[in-house]
């Protein structure tokens, strides 16, 4: 008897285990707000996701959703926020234990369209941003940025990542993008006068599209066993050295983008471009 009452107790145990393990946890929310004349914002956040949108009011303002997915009540204290203002700067902390695994951390965040800076310092994160117009600056080793830029200034700084980035430019801007083994995928739309867009890989993969109506000139480097690879056609090019250089000069004025891609070990494949010999 008293074996089939435990037979029945554990049993019964399985059962509330299992049903609270496929329940979705209740989500934490906090909501987060900069007073006025914020220039900066500073975010750390190592892991999670993060949504990034430019409105236009004078403040930034960030929801943040947590679920915990642990069993254990007191992983939920794993979490913590830690936000300051200084003068202009708005800096907001995101920590949680490396012993906190399974766990979400979703910030949804609105920051003024004449906000000047934003920083970000990542390690595994997914960031998604659109509609900022200020200078970005992006750090991680394996996070995943998917971004439609209309910045003055672009720095993306990765190990092994991978960067999306839609260039969408009415101004000058300056694009640096490193990304030692990952992959980095620029598509260029449009781009004001004088820009600039430098990308670097070790062992990773670039992929570039260009818009055949923007005046640019690109070098690229041909270190062996470099690989340049053009999908849409098969262009003249003139080597000198260690470089390859290629000019798209319809309009027969000075190239107004300049492009410089430097690929180790990697594939560079462009597409969607058109060339012509630059002697």
């Amino acid at each position: 008897m008293k074996l089939i009452f435990k037979i029945l107790c554990f049993t019964i145990l399985e059962i509330i285990v299992l049903t609270s393990c496929n329940s979705k946890p209740k989500a934490e929310e906090y909501v987060f707000k900069s007073t006025k004349n914020t220039t900066d914002f500073n975010l750390f956040m190592p892991t999670g996701q993060i949504d990034i949108c430019g409105w236009d009011k004078d403040y930034i303002e960030i929801n943040a959703v947590t679920r915990v997915y642990s069993m254990i009540l007191s992983d939920k204290k794993l979490i913590k926020f830690s936000h300051e203002e200084i003068e202009k700067d708005f800096n907001l902390n995101v920590l949680t234990a490396d012993s906190l695994i399974n766990a979400e951390i979703i910030l949804d965040i609105k920051v003024p369209f004449l906000l000047q800076t934003i920083n970000i310092q990542t390690k595994n994160a997914i960031c998604n941003i659109k509609d900022t117009f200020g200078n970005f600056y992006i750090t991680g080793e394996k996070s995943t940025i998917n971004g439609d830029f209309k910045n003055s200034v672009i720095k993306i700084n990765f190990i092994d990542g991978t960067i999306n980035a839609t260039l969408d430019m009415t101004s000058s801007t300056d694009v640096l993008l490193s990304n030692e083994q990952g992959e980095t995928n620029i598509n260029v739309i449009k781009t004001g006068d004088k820009s600039l867009i430098c990308a670097n890989t070790f062992s990773g993969n670039i992929n570039l599209v260009l818009s055949s109506s923007i005046p640019y000139l690109l070098v690229s480097s041909a270190t062996t066993p470099h690989v340049l690879e053009f999908l849409t056609s098969s262009p003249q090019i003139y080597e000198d050295n260690n470089y390859k250089l290629f000019i798209n000069n319809t309009s027969n004025n000075s190239p107004e983008l300049q492009i410089f891609l430097d690929n180790e070990n990697g594939k560079t494949k462009i597409n969607n471009a058109f060339f012509i010999d630059i002697n």
